[in-house]
């Protein structure tokens, strides 16, 4: 019953002081992800789209924090394997952006379901392409193909193609 004028989306905002365009300051391929290790962030698609993948040179490095056995073996894991993939604690509203995302290629957002993950615009914000799934309300924010691509939730394969062209 409300006027759909009277209705304005305002997304979330991002402190542009802090998060503002960073150089790369590394050779290679970096792939990055800024979320909890848990089922509901899509972590075990990520590492799955990582490691299929095998990207010459490529590194994972996923700052975020382990809360449960599961996540735990799921590092202990993919972390033993022959792939660059490290697991590093960072405050990301607090360490420069150099030190975040400006260290990566990529940030790779894999959410099952996220109402608004806050890192999408930061990495954006930063100069950095995203991959984000459709059930995030951040992907709002993707033109696909342009500042980065939306790929569907749950869906590895789809990761690893776009980890692939990039």
């Amino acid at each position: 019953g409300v006027d759909p004028a009277r209705i304005a989306i305002v997304p979330l905002a991002v402190d542009l002081t802090h998060f503002q365009p960073v150089p790369v300051r590394e050779e290679g391929f970096r792939v990055l992800s800024v979320a909890t290790v848990d089922a509901r962030k899509g972590a075990h698609y990520l590492l799955e789209a990582f490691t299929t993948a095998a990207l010459p040179g490529a590194e994972l490095e996923i700052i975020g924090g382990t809360g449960s056995r599961w996540a735990r073996a799921l590092m202990a894991q993919n972390t033993r394997g022959p792939h660059a993939i490290t697991l590093r604690y960072a405050d990301v509203l607090r360490a420069p952006a150099s030190e975040t995302y400006g260290r990566a290629s990529v940030l790779v957002h894999a959410a099952l379901e996220d109402g608004f993950g806050l890192v999408v615009p930061q990495a954006l914000a930063c100069g950095r392409p995203v991959i984000v799934t459709d059930a995030t309300g951040a992907s709002e924010l993707v033109t696909d193909g342009v500042n980065g691509f939306v790929v569907p939730a749950g869906s590895a394969s789809a990761i690893r193609e776009k980890l692939e062209l990039l």
